[in-house]
């Protein structure tokens, strides 16, 4: 980063403070001690599994989440309801006490939605409100709250900006950060080298037993290493973002060229195949070109269990992304697929290849994507994503546009029948997600996460026909720019050598 901008982050730190504001609500405390008395009880048990599962699911959103109870989006009501059904399905299979235990925490749940208390929010907007809103940040733990968050304080009189704790890095010098939820969920640097004069945390009072402090005054944004000189570049003070300028000192043409090398790119190789891609430096010294339109399995380092699928453009340094190493990168959702096809997924892949592969043809012969979405528009299409259809699609969202797009590419008299055949794909695809996911929930608990921390991946097996060994990489920097790549090498990790990797 910018010597000077390190050096006001420094002084920043010398006089930030930080501050807890506990609040306590009986009724939550019950329902979460509950919760969690039957998951150290039946951690192991099959039986237990999907009720506790659920269970902590929808506690850990009502924990760090600073909407009211009865949000449509958190669901409370619904989710106890189901509960309550897990539950009564336990009837002859546990023993009374716990079977009343999470018949309490069901019911209970519907009690909070049924109150529609909303102490996280308040007090957020309580202190928000004694301050610069321009200047104001609230960091939330989960990304799929932060719209329905934003619009609740916007109407509540309070309009601040939502983030999450990956875009702390990108922020300049703050007057106010609030974070919501336990310290332990978030990373040391947003309490260390902090980017606001004043940090406030808020949560419930139970949770400071459990918590851990993440303030280590020895470590207080410890100096640079080297002697701290101008750079002459005033502009850079204050607004430059760390993430931008810790890229800009990596030499992206020398991992380029390991790229070239490593994934198998031929630049200048048939223009149709290629795609906007950007490339990510990954923990372990591995690399890898990700388009923005895709969407990648990211694991809650902080909580130890926590993963979701979320868009390539939410990836962010020290995100932890799922890949896989081995096979070349393949794709483990499609391996996983296949596997549930048997023996009709060979016949079903050449049958999506084929209609690729033509409309990457018709690309390179109308002369690139936008020529090829004008003419898509003008045929009627309602919508024209051609690079995301030329990758990671399996079939367009609306089948018109799916018969349109086949009478460009010379197979419309085919269309309805590869439309099926596409459906086939798409809902093996699904169920090949939910189930990765499930399993991944069901291993990370297991797994040193510490590791994964310290030497930047980590490698997780998962029980589960055509997914292997996939691994976790902390996301270390991307690079600034997208670039045109072939299509076959996106997601495929390749190893980058660190000798030659910083400009000097």
């Amino acid at each position: 980063m910018s010597l000077q901008y390190a050096d006001r982050l420094y002084r920043l730190a010398e006089r930030a403070t930080h501050t807890v504001e506990d609040i306590y609500w009986e009724d939550l405390r019950k329902i979460d001690r509950a919760t969690l008395a039957l998951y150290k009880r039946h951690r192991e048990s099959e039986i237990w599994n999907e009720f506790n599962r659920q269970a902590s699911w929808v506690v850990w959103d009502l924990r760090d989440t600073p909407l009211p109870m009865d949000h449509p989006l958190l669901d409370v009501a619904g989710r106890g309801e189901k509960l309550q059904q897990v539950a009564k399905s336990l009837k002859h299979q546990v023993e009374p006490r716990d079977l009343a235990l999470a018949l309490e925490v069901a019911i209970g749940l519907r009690q909070l939605a049924e109150v529609g208390n909303d102490g996280l929010g308040e007090c957020c907007r309580s202190i928000l409100a004694g301050g610069d809103l321009h200047r104001s940040r609230l960091v939330v733990t989960r990304s799929r709250y932060r719209q329905a968050i934003e619009e609740r304080f916007r109407k509540e009189g309070c309009p601040v900006k939502v983030i999450v704790q990956g875009e702390v890095r990108h922020l300049g010098v703050l007057e106010r950060l609030v974070t919501v939820g336990q310290m332990r969920r978030y990373k040391e640097y947003l309490f260390n080298s902090p980017r606001a004069e004043e940090i406030c945390t808020v949560r419930y009072k139970w949770l400071q037993r459990t918590d851990v402090s993440r303030i280590d005054s020895a470590r207080l944004f410890p100096p640079l290493n080297r002697t701290v000189g101008s750079t002459g570049d005033d502009s850079l003070i204050g607004s430059q973002k760390v993430e931008d300028v810790l890229s800009s000192r990596i030499d992206w043409s020398s991992i380029r060229r390991q790229a070239k090398e490593g994934a198998g790119i031929e630049p200048h190789r048939d223009v149709g195949a290629e795609v906007e891609a950007r490339l990510y430096l990954l923990g372990g010294g591995y690399g890898v070109y990700l388009d923005d339109l895709g969407k990648v399995y990211v694991l809650d380092v902080e909580n130890d269990s926590g993963v979701s699928q979320v868009p390539v453009r939410e990836v962010f340094v020290d995100t932890a992304i799922v890949l896989r190493r081995e096979r070349g990168g393949k794709d483990f959702i499609a391996d996983v697929a296949d596997s549930l096809l048997g023996d009709t997924a060979g016949e079903l892949r050449s049958l999506q290849e084929r209609w690729k592969t033509a409309l990457q043809e018709k690309v390179w012969e109308l002369g690139g994507v936008p020529r090829t979405e004008e003419v898509l528009r003008r045929r009627g299409a309602r919508y024209q994503n051609v690079r995301y259809w030329m990758t990671d699609s399996i079939k367009t969202q609306n089948r018109e546009d799916f018969r349109i797009l086949m009478e460009l590419v010379g197979m419309g008299e085919d269309a309805d029948f590869i439309w099926g055949q596409m459906g086939l794909i798409d809902r093996a695809h699904r169920s090949a997600g939910h189930r990765i996911r499930a399993m991944l929930f069901d291993e990370i608990p297991k797994a040193d996460l510490r590791r994964l921390v310290r030497e930047g991946y980590l490698d997780i097996e998962l029980p589960l026909e055509g997914a292997g060994v996939l691994t976790a990489f902390l996301v270390e920097s991307k690079a600034p720019k997208r670039e045109p790549v072939p299509t076959r090498v996106l997601r495929a990790t390749f190893p980058v050598s660190s000798g030659d990797m910083w400009l000097l």
